[in-house]
């Protein structure tokens, strides 16, 4: 890429592209100082080069003389930095230029620190397939080997899953401060407690800080689009957690064994969740993936209890019955899951859930401790003018 720098930009940027870019030139460089907008323009055009400039008035420039050439637009406070980077991350050579329906080529990158601009551009220049390869774990998790014989107590479950609830009202209260962001995959065996789990982890938090998408078939538009598509609809907003009952995983799971997915599909989806799982760990979000295992026996004992048990036989299905007695072939399944998914980055956590305590417990501090890694766990201070202006209404 050649850069033509446009002389309102400051000497530390100009430097810093300098640097990357050899060949970037100034404009004053190659025009008069006193020279209008329009020569800069030609000259970019006629040279191919891209200009980078502070001034909005070049985006006019198209209606009079015809098609402008690339720019990179700066400009202070619109468009959050980390959108910025996930376009440039995601579609790099689509979006170095974003075209609009009016004249051409803009990228906007609305930064409220322009120096940050080098940063950027230099991540933008090696795109997702340059980067380095994704390492999985020299020792991913397997379902062979577990031990499924934890117990715990009634008294000390009580006392740890409160302990446990309050650490995770903490990690949330951060979060939502701090405007981090969360996406929490449960997958596991039917009727091996993920739901159970899941309505212990929800019980103490704000529901505004948390939102849980429990994940079945996809609707009749869903199954038009690309399989991921109904999950990107679905990522948290900043300052949120997200939990996904089944998720992305279901393409190497149900749908690989069940036949709803091509051997080519599901066979190439492991290379395109580890890239979508990457996608979401750029651009801040941290993702946290359980794996909910009992043994065939327990499940059978559990479906046993749901079917007798009126206000749980909803829990039943046809779809329950099928699986199980597929069972070798899921086994099969999640086990290539492992081996293919369970990356340096985004690991997979296999809780032993034989016993529903043990491994809501189990659960539950897995996704804590994964949350709460780097990340200030101080309560956020009151502001100095509100904290004073109550404290007189309160009379304190």
């Amino acid at each position: 890429m050649r850069l033509l720098f446009d002389q309102n930009l400051s000497p530390r940027l100009r430097k810093a592209l300098r640097d990357m870019y050899p060949d970037s030139l100034h404009v004053r460089d190659v025009v008069l100082e006193s020279a209008d907008d329009s020569v800069v323009w030609a000259f970019a055009k006629r040279h191919g080069y891209t200009i980078v400039s502070k001034d909005v008035d070049f985006r006019h420039l198209g209606f009079t003389y015809g098609p402008p050439p690339k720019i990179v637009w700066i400009r202070r406070g619109n468009c959050p930095t980390r959108e910025v980077e996930r376009l440039l991350r995601e579609r790099y050579d689509d979006l170095r230029s974003f075209y609009d329906d009016e004249y051409g080529a803009v990228l906007a990158l609305l930064q409220k620190r322009p120096w940050r601009i080098a940063k950027l551009m230099s991540a933008a220049s090696h795109p997702a397939s340059q980067r380095g390869p994704i390492r999985s774990q020299r020792t991913p998790p397997s379902l062979a080997g577990l031990d499924m014989s934890g117990r715990v107590g009634r008294k000390e479950y009580d006392r740890r899953l409160a302990k446990l609830q309050d650490r995770l009202r903490e990690v949330s209260l951060a979060y939502r401060a701090q405007g981090h962001k969360a996406v929490i995959v449960f997958e596991g065996w039917d009727a091996a407690g993920k739901g159970g789990t899941i309505r212990r982890m929800s019980w103490p938090l704000d529901p505004r800080g948390l939102k849980v998408w429990p994940i079945a078939a996809p609707t009749p538009e869903e199954q038009g689009q690309h399989y991921l598509y109904r999950f990107w609809k679905r990522l948290p907003r900043p300052g949120q957690m997200v939990i996904f009952d089944r998720s992305w995983y279901g393409r190497v799971l149900v749908e690989r064994v069940e036949g709803f997915a091509t051997d080519a599909e599901w066979q190439r989806a492991y290379a395109e969740i580890n890239e979508f799982e990457r996608m979401l760990a750029d651009d801040g979000i941290r993702v946290v993936k359980m794996f909910l295992h009992i043994t065939r026996q327990e499940q059978l004992a559990r479906f046993r209890a749901r079917f007798k048990d009126p206000l749980k036989q909803w829990k039943l299905s046809a779809e329950d019955f099928r699986n199980r007695a597929r069972y070798p072939d899921y086994v099969a399944a999640i086990e290539e899951m492992f081996q293919k998914t369970s990356t340096v980055a985004q690991p997979w956590t296999v809780i032993p859930g034989n016993d529903k305590k043990s491994g809501r417990l189990a659960a539950i501090g897995a996704v804590v401790d994964r949350l709460a890694e780097g990340i200030d766990m101080a309560p956020p201070r009151l502001d100095p003018a509100f904290a004073k202006k109550a404290k007189k209404l309160l009379g304190l």
